[in-house]
């Protein structure tokens, strides 16, 4: 049976400001 590793985290945000981050793709390099 393969091993599975699980992880999770609060982000103390709203969904939409969570998107606006995911979508900016130039600032990815920021990163």
């Amino acid at each position: 049976m393969a091993e599975k590793t699980e992880s999770s985290i609060v982000i103390d945000a709203s969904p939409a400001a969570v998107m606006a981050v995911i979508a900016n793709l130039a600032a990815y390099p920021e990163w």
